[in-house]
């Protein structure tokens, strides 16, 4: 078993740790982030120093590199959508440790597999409710005039707005990038 196998396994049944907790309270809690952030770092440290080819950080003195630029990569997005009041800081500090453990590439990766199982999942909300129709008409009004006035602008309705737990779409990604590259490496 190679590196990046050991660090895909764990990361994915830590995130399946995650995504029940978030799904079952919808909060991720701090002592779980606590807990993947020193597990990934022993995970790298780990399999660098046990001989595991591990290509995202092949040496220890790329450890601390690819830690910094996977966090600041993976973070960036969710921190944005976190200040719009578009993300929960729990899913946040999630998609920290994912780029913690797995660096930028694969990291932005599962952040992009759990974006689109979270949009995927919202979609088939909307049909099993009957709104798709709805919510592609007033986001064709938000595309063709974004510099609509806010007091004009029509507010969209309440239905269409929709809570997603984010969790269990960061578990769907990292299974997903596991399965992807199980054999590619």
């Amino acid at each position: 078993m190679t590196g990046t196998q050991v660090m895909l396994l764990a990361l994915a049944s830590y995130t399946a740790v995650a995504a029940h907790i978030d799904y079952r309270t919808g909060h991720i809690p701090n002592p779980l982030i606590l807990v993947g952030l020193f597990v990934g770092l022993g995970l790298q440290i780990g399999c660098v120093t046990l001989g595991f080819h591990w290509p995202v950080a092949p040496t220890l003195q790329r450890i601390p590199s690819s830690i910094v630029l996977g966090v600041l990569v993976c973070g960036a997005l969710p921190l944005l959508l976190f200040r719009l009041d578009a993300m929960g800081g729990g899913d946040v500090k999630l998609l920290v440790v994912v780029g913690l453990w797995l660096g930028p590439i694969l990291g932005l990766k599962v952040e992009l597999y759990a974006f689109g199982s979270a949009a995927l999942y919202a979609i088939a909300l909307w049909i099993y409710r009957g709104q798709l129709g709805v919510c592609l008409l007033q986001s064709a009004r938000l595309v063709i005039s974004p510099k609509r006035a806010r007091h004009k602008a029509r507010a969209l309705a309440p239905g269409l707005l929709t809570s997603v737990r984010f969790g269990p779409a960061v578990f769907l990604g990292a299974a997903l990038l596991t399965l992807i590259h199980w054999r590619l490496v």
